[in-house]
């Protein structure tokens, strides 16, 4: 009779213990149920579509360098030359003495000037001059012909024409053979649209010096005519 108290206590521990051991089961289970419902717990997230798309067409806020600017072609210089001849060097002028105040007309080596209605062309050759005046000696020279053409209205009187040659950068003047068969001037007045044609004979430099320039003089009233850069055929 005396065991019967401790029989039931050890029942009333084991009923307990069970219970709790039941619980205990149930809490584990409720807790990995309500784990698996969790977003958390699945896989990592894969980024929307329209966040890949509005990356992929973002400009860079960078601005790509600048390439070198492009250099500006080179203008053409303005500063006037010096015309060449026909060698390639500058052109010589040759110098000529003033005749009084009047301003000389300058024409190309073999074209045509007009003054006072009166056309002047002129043309230079090698020759052998044959000197048989006083001081006058025969050798190499220079024949110049002056061609003139009366344009005007009224007679031209070549009595007073003058013509002269210089050579070279230093203008040396030549001097005439006026006794050489060349040798030629008209005489008569010149009549409107008549023309004339005049032969002047000159001892060529030696050695011979180049270009010349030729000067007439039809007027005292009239500018004189100056061809530069002759050279003889």
């Amino acid at each position: 009779m005396a065991e019967e108290p401790v029989t039931r206590g050890a029942r009333r521990w084991w009923v307990g213990g069970a219970a709790l051991a039941v619980l205990a089961v149930g809490v584990v289970v409720a807790v990995s149920a309500s784990g698996d419902d969790e977003p958390g717990a699945r896989a990592t997230t894969t980024p929307s579509a329209a966040a890949v798309t509005t990356a992929a067409v973002t400009p860079s806020a960078t601005p790509a360098p600048a390439g070198p600017a492009p250099t500006a072609a080179p203008t053409a210089s303005a500063e006037p030359r010096p015309a060449p001849t026909a060698s390639g060097g500058p052109a010589v002028v040759v110098p000529v003495p003033p005749i009084g105040d009047r301003t000389p007309t300058v024409a190309p080596p073999e074209g045509e000037a007009e003054v006072g209605g009166v056309g002047v062309a002129v043309q230079v050759e090698s020759v052998t001059s044959q000197g048989n005046g006083p001081g006058e000696v025969s050798g190499p020279a220079y024949a110049l012909t002056v061609v003139l053409t009366n344009s005007s209205d009224e007679a031209y009187d070549p009595a007073t024409l003058q013509v002269s040659l210089y050579a070279g950068a230093d203008g040396v003047p030549l001097a005439t053979v006026d006794s050489d068969p060349r040798a030629a001037t008209p005489s008569a007045p010149l009549a409107p649209g008549k023309r004339a044609t005049a032969t002047y004979v000159f001892v060529a430099p030696d050695p011979q010096v180049l270009p010349l320039a030729a000067v007439v003089d039809l007027s005292p009233r009239l500018a004189p005519v100056v061809h530069q850069g002759l050279t003889p055929r």
